[in-house]
């Protein structure tokens, strides 16, 4: 995790009109609200606005009720406003611009059920899907507390749609954007004393007198958390305000807010019997963001009522009470609050805090057990008794943001932290929280190094890597694969070796794994590390990894053959295939036609001997698709793979033998037609049986297919997926002589990659842009967008790949020329309907 970054999902809550009123919200805040409402009114021409100040100076309150008040307008936010509250997603940081995307999109129910989708995708997925709202007539309000980056925060909304965005930040940031800034200051000494009134008169205690009340208000410096702990601290003691004037007298010099903050937090502390103060230092001590059954039992209750302090401080304003989703009562504390509580904390406490946690990390590690317990229980579909796991022998269900908050403050030298953690990360592995995943596989990784566990420091860090991978940060999963691999090779040259004790005393030692294993491991490793370098458009590098797997498949197949002298193992053999499969498609990405032809030859024939019709079938598809993209590039002037045409036929020709066997399109169709459940007619089948259409020279049906495909895909936000399908389906509309549909869906696929933000990939998709113009003759655009790929692609030429640069520059050529090259070679190893 970078630095100041939060590890969690940022809480939603949908805000109601009726919430407008908050308590003590407004008391002193009438100008800056008609400000804020008027820059959020619909005619107001600013995207939204920032309110900025220091700590507790109410910023999040006055935001909040804002939001309620702009509900109450007819017509203002006829979608609804949502309220991401960073203090609920606990850590140190701020609140980024990507856990905001996803906390939004998971409010709305954006992404279906069994999707994932990058970071980028679901930023732009989210854009898209805001766009059509406005065109539908619902506006919606994004209340945003303690963002990080403000002007990124903007970017999430399309401009002109109407959606606003009201944004909290402690300090007003170089750049806004069409933001407007308000800054919050301190309350004046009348509307201090207002609110030290009402806060008093809500908890039912006697009114202090007008003296006390001023001298309150004198302490508090016009900070509005500073009002109301002074304010709790007279309803436990009706001298404060003589204790007040005596702690400030002894006050430190401090900032003007922090100095009031921390002297009503010391005047509520010295209202508190002294077992209760220490109370309250147990729970700012917790790390969670709020504390339920679970923490207060570890930090001094009991498993069947809640400590008898914790009213105590709802009435004092050191916590303030809510619920969660199920209907718990809970109890979160104020960042300053806790911050300086936290300082009266004694260094005897240092064991007991280590005991508490300790309790915690079992609580939690069991939980986790029982939760995958129950949940292989009911995916079972079993009836009756549970053995023992059941609703009354569960530890009250706590949400995520306590249990890793409380892993990461462990300590990682102790053994039970990397063991809870493994435990809670199997649960989170199917819960779609990556954020959390990433914190807690980052914990495992520094208490696999403090305590030298190198097999589980290897697994820590591809876990890393593919959690990094389904954010869409793929050079960032390329680093940590890499250094998983580094591991494992380390593993299976010298494995772990533990000593034990025989009866008689002799100390021995044995391997605590299987060397051969973690070659496995390693080869797993090389094929998900060349997936994220994919993602990445690093295509040279990526088949080099899948070569690398492949060798560790065929070495250990055939020296277990050799020793055994029986078949070859069949674990080795399915592996080995997919990854001559995906290395042949990064071959393809680096336009090395014939190696990449030859691999997928490769693997069909080892998908046909194992039997797998379906993937011998895709991948023949694949193969067919490749080798009629190479002769369209070689019809429109790419030297390089000119001179490989007549071995690229070769190869074909060689296939389209084993093609006879099985109906390559037929098979396709078959997995379309009998894939039932929730994703029926999965999108990647679509896709491949539109393929196998035109390559059977039914181009009509293909680009249909392919058009439904690309349609899916805009449905459910899979725009990676979406911008290959259009690159295959400007390919087909070229087959059926429909050159303007086929500029259309290259244009398509570049603005996809341009709404990812993606530089290789919108400079390849200019390539396939060109070339589209090249062969409807529009060479000066083609000129353009070739120039531009060139200067983008350049620095990293020999991971993109050499040969890519070479049909660059080639092409730039031909474009340049007074007559384009004709369509020499178009559709040379297209399939005739008779080998069907």
């Amino acid at each position: 995790m970078g630095v100041g970054e939060r590890w969690g999902e940022p809480q939603v809550h949908v805000l109601r009109r009726e919430e407008a009123r908050l308590e003590g919200a407004l008391i002193g805040r009438a100008g800056e609200t008609a400000t804020l409402l008027d820059l959020l009114a619909p005619e107001s021409a600013a995207s939204g606005c920032l309110v900025h100040g220091p700590g507790g100076v109410g910023k999040t309150a006055l935001a909040r009720t804002v939001a309620c008040l702009c509900l109450e307008r007819p017509g203002w936010f006829t979608g609804g406003a949502l309220f991401l509250e960073a203090r609920g997603s606990c850590g140190e940081g701020q609140m980024t611009t990507a856990q905001a995307t996803s906390a939004m999109a998971r409010a709305v129910n954006l992404v279906p059920d069994g999707v994932e989708l990058t970071e980028q995708e679901k930023s732009a997925f989210l854009r898209q899907w805001l766009t059509l709202q406005s065109a539908a007539g619902r506006r919606f309000l994004f209340v945003l507390d303690d963002v990080e980056d403000v002007a990124a925060a903007e970017k999430l909304l399309p401009p002109g749609t109407g959606h606003r965005v009201l944004a909290t930040a402690r300090k007003r940031p170089s750049a806004v954007g069409s933001l407007s800034a308000v800054e919050l200051t301190a309350l004046s000494s009348r509307h201090t004393e207002e609110l030290i009134t009402a806060v008093v008169a809500r908890t039912g205690q006697s009114r202090p007198s007008p003296e006390d009340i001023a001298a309150l208000a004198r302490m508090c410096e016009g900070i509005p958390l500073a009002a109301e702990l002074v304010a709790g601290a007279v309803a436990l003691d009706r001298c404060a305000a003589e204790r007040a004037a005596a702690d400030r007298a002894a006050a430190p010099a401090e900032a003007s807010g922090q100095a009031a903050v921390r002297a009503g937090v010391d005047l509520v502390l010295s209202c508190l019997p002294e077992l209760d103060g220490r109370m309250a230092v147990r729970m700012a001590r917790h790390p969670g963001p709020d504390h339920g059954r679970l923490q207060l039992t570890a930090w001094g209750g009991t498993p069947a009522a809640l400590p008898a302090c914790v009213p105590k401080f709802v009435r004092a304003g050191l916590v303030k009470p809510t619920t969660d989703p199920d209907g718990e009562p809970r109890y979160v504390m104020h960042p300053l609050v806790r911050q300086y509580l936290r300082q009266h904390d004694e260094p005897g406490n240092a064991g007991w805090h280590a005991s508490a946690v300790s309790y915690l990390l079992e609580a939690y590690e069991h939980e986790a057990v029982l939760l995958t317990a129950c949940k292989e229980h009911e995916a079972q579909g079993r009836q009756g008794a549970t053995s023992g796991i059941g609703d009354k022998n569960q530890l009250p269900t706590k949400d995520r943001e306590n249990m890793v908050a409380v892993l990461l403050a462990a300590d990682p030298a102790a053994p039970r932290t990397l063991s809870a953690t493994r435990s809670v990360l199997q649960h989170l592995a199917e819960a779609d929280r990556p954020y959390e995943t990433l914190a807690l596989v980052d914990r495992c990784v520094t208490a696999a190094r403090t305590l030298g566990d190198r097999d589980a420091l290897a697994w820590a860090f591809l876990g890393r890597g593919e959690v990094l991978r389904q954010l869409g940060r793929f050079e960032e999963a390329d680093d940590a694969l890499g250094e998983a691999a580094s591991a494992y090779e380390g593993l299976s040259q010298r494995p772990p070796e533990e000593q034990r004790t025989d009866p008689r005393g002799h100390r021995y030692r044995v391997l605590r794994g299987d060397p051969m294993n973690y070659r496995y491991l390693l080869a797993t490793t090389h094929d998900r590390r060349a997936a994220a370098q994919l993602g990445a458009h690093l295509h040279t590098r990526a088949a080099a990894a899948h070569q690398a797997a492949s060798a560790i498949y065929i070495n250990d197949g055939q020296w277990y053959d050799l020793m055994t002298r029986g078949p070859v193992r069949p674990e080795y053999q399915i592996p080995w295939a997919a990854s001559l499969y995906r290395r042949g498609v990064a071959l393809a990405g680096a336009h090395r036609f014939l190696e990449a032809c030859s691999a997928l030859r490769q693997a069909a024939m080892l998908q046909r001997d194992l039997g797998a019709s379906e993937n011998e079938a895709v991948t023949l598809t694949v193969l067919w698709k490749t080798a009629y993209r190479a002769s369209r590039l070689a019809a429109l002037g790419v030297e390089h793979i000119r001179a490989e045409l007549d071995a690229l036929g070769a190869v074909v020709t060689g296939v389209e033998q084993q093609a006879q066997r099985i109906d390559v399109e037929a098979t396709l169709r078959d997995i379309v037609d009998e894939r039932t459940g929730p994703c029926t007619h999965p999108v990647e089948a679509l896709a491949l049986w539109g393929n196998s259409l035109v390559n059977c020279t039914r181009a009509e049906e293909g680009v249909s297919v392919l058009s439904a495909a690309a349609s899916r895909c805009r449905g459910d936000g899979r725009l990676l997926l979406l911008a290959e399908i259009l690159d295959d389906l400007g390919e087909a509309l070229l087959q059926t002589r429909q050159a303007a549909a086929a500029v259309d869906a290259c244009r398509e696929a570049l603005a996809v990659r341009e709404e990812l933000e993606d530089r290789r990939g919108r400079a390849l998709a200019g390539f396939g842009l060109a070339t589209a113009f090249i062969a409807t003759g529009r060479t000066d655009k083609a000129v353009t967008l070739l120039s531009e790929a060139q200067y983008v692609l350049q620095p990293s030429a020999s991971d993109v790949g050499p040969r890519v640069m070479e049909s660059i520059t080639d092409l730039l050529a031909a474009a340049q020329q007074p007559s384009a090259p004709g369509r020499w070679g178009f559709g040379r190893w297209r399939r005739s309907r008779r080998l069907r």
